[in-house]
């Protein structure tokens, strides 16, 4: 005998999940997150994580929370992407994330952020390559100024000096320019000196001057590129959330509609299944109606002429009246009942309906009419059993017009039928 199969319902799981020693054989996808997240951590441990995720072909089976930053932050994306945009839409995040960055290549250009980033960097390098060009001519009027202020110290003191041999007159006149040569140079170093010193501190300053112009323009060429990452941002989530939006309305009017025309077609469906129905009872109705005429019209001609000829023995017949009025419930019985078999009702249905009446039908009381009329319409023949029911309560076949099968009527029954049809002034 199979064992019998474990119904994982909420309670069952609440009940087992109480109990440690039944927790284990519930299966995962049952477990609350808690005690899943648990199983998933005991099941990978690091080594069996790592040797899966080596593998391209194991990677997918290791839970998205277990996996390295690498790959989970991949999964996450793919997953992210893959889903709906909205609940019930048919475009996933990924198709309109896509048709984001078509939009945004319009609006913006290609990789915008980068060609910021870029920028900056021609900036960074172009006022770098500045300053290094000021700090190289800065080295070089330093250079050029000690040089001047030591060639003129040398040629000024070669030039003060008395030639050795003169006159003493000669000598106090070489003398006296010495001193004015003296006093001429040490202006002139000062000079030079002040001059090297002044272009030294001009350089400086232009040195200075270009790391700060440096800063200032990083900081503008920083701040355009978050702006430009703050405006690109916005107009990112904007076109999300405009689409998202835009998709939620289009499922919604779908499931409107989609309600709508079942509702509709549901409407239909009950008005047609209800001018079937009317149409049987009228068609049952206005046969019963042409029936019920002929009947009484047959019948009362046959009563003419059976008063003409009516033995005056005894007779084990009901009297002519009660015949004809048998007969008439039959014929409205027969004629009410094709239109209803045709429209589905069981033999069942249609005799309950018969009994009752109403709703245009003709009401039958006389239940041995009515399985008269049941047998001659669904089986196409009176049973043996009614043929007796009819001999038992006095009625008479013959007048009826109806088939007697032998399938379903002994001989002897034939016989007797027959001899009673051919006593009968109607038979």
């Amino acid at each position: 005998m199979a064992a019998k199969k474990t119904k994982w319902d909420a309670a069952t799981v609440a009940k087992m999940v109480a109990n440690p020693g039944n927790r284990s054989k519930i299966p995962t996808q049952y477990l609350p997150d808690k005690y899943k997240k648990i199983r998933e951590r005991n099941q990978w441990t690091p080594g069996r994580v790592a040797a899966a995720v080596a593998n391209p072909g194991t990677r997918a089976n290791v839970p998205t929370g277990l996996l390295p930053d690498k790959y989970r932050k991949v999964r996450e994306q793919n997953e992210r992407f893959a889903a709906p945009i909205t609940p019930g839409s048919s475009q996933t995040y990924g198709d309109v994330a896509r048709q984001r960055k078509a939009a945004e290549t319009l609006q913006f250009g290609a990789d915008p952020v980068g060609k910021a980033l870029a920028r900056e960097k021609q900036t960074s390098d172009y006022y770098e390559a500045y300053k290094n060009d000021l700090a190289a001519a800065r080295a070089r009027q330093e250079g050029y100024g000690q040089q001047a202020v030591t060639q003129f110290a040398g040629m000024a003191g070669t030039a003060g000096q008395v030639p050795a041999g003169l006159s003493g007159e000669n000598a106090k006149v070489a003398s006296n320019a010495q001193g004015v040569r003296d006093q001429l140079r040490a202006g002139m170093g000062q000079e030079l000196a002040s001059r090297a010193a002044n272009a030294n501190t001009v350089a400086s300053q232009q040195q200075a001057n270009a790391g700060l112009l440096k800063a200032e323009a990083m900081k503008k060429a920083g701040d355009d590129t978050q702006a430009l990452r703050d405006k690109l941002g916005a107009w990112r989530q904007q076109y999300m959330d405009t689409a998202r939006d835009s998709e939620s309305k289009n499922v919604l009017a779908l499931s409107i509609a989609k309600d709508k025309t079942q509702a509709q077609l549901e409407s239909e469906a009950a008005r047609l299944r209800q001018s079937n129905i009317n149409n049987a009872r009228n068609n049952a109705t206005s046969a019963a109606n042409n029936a019920a005429n002929n009947a009484t019209s047959a019948a009362n001609n046959a009563a003419n002429n059976a008063n003409k000829n009516k033995p005056k023995t005894k007779s084990p017949w009901l009297s002519q009246g009660q015949q004809n009025t048998f007969r008439n419930s039959v014929e409205n019985a027969r004629a009410a009942i094709p239109a209803l078999k045709k429209a589905g009702a069981s033999r069942a249905e249609v005799a309950d309906m018969l009994r009752r009446g109403g709703n245009g039908l003709p009401k039958i009381g006389n239940s041995l009419a009515l399985s008269v009329a049941l047998d001659s319409i669904y089986d196409g023949a009176l049973s043996r059993r009614t043929v007796q029911r009819l001999h038992n309560d006095g009625y008479k076949i013959g007048p009826l017009g109806l088939k007697i099968t032998p399938k379903n009527v002994s001989q002897k029954d034939l016989n007797s039928a027959a001899s009673n049809v051919l006593r009968s002034p109607l038979g």
